[in-house]
């Protein structure tokens, strides 16, 4: 059985640079590179070829899931989450 990660809707501004997020209108995954442009990761998309986005554009953020254990310095007798 597959699951799929928890996505939160967020609008394009408030990604960091950097961040991956996904597209509903594409369908495909991006990183953010400017204020405007992103280039996708997934799919055809290589990261190499930019595309536009605008500021109020609604994108979904996979929600990260970590172990404790997988953390720097984290302490192996606590129990994970």
């Amino acid at each position: 059985m597959t699951t799929h990660p928890t996505r939160h809707r967020i609008k394009f501004s408030d990604l960091v640079l950097g961040q991956r997020f996904y597209d509903p209108i594409s369908a495909e995954y991006f990183v953010k590179q400017s204020d405007s442009m992103a280039a996708m990761v997934t799919g055809l998309g290589d990261g190499t070829v930019p595309d536009e986005f605008e500021a109020d554009d609604i994108v979904g953020v996979d929600e990260q899931r970590t172990r404790h254990q997988d953390l720097p310095g984290a302490d192996p007798r606590l129990p994970t989450r």
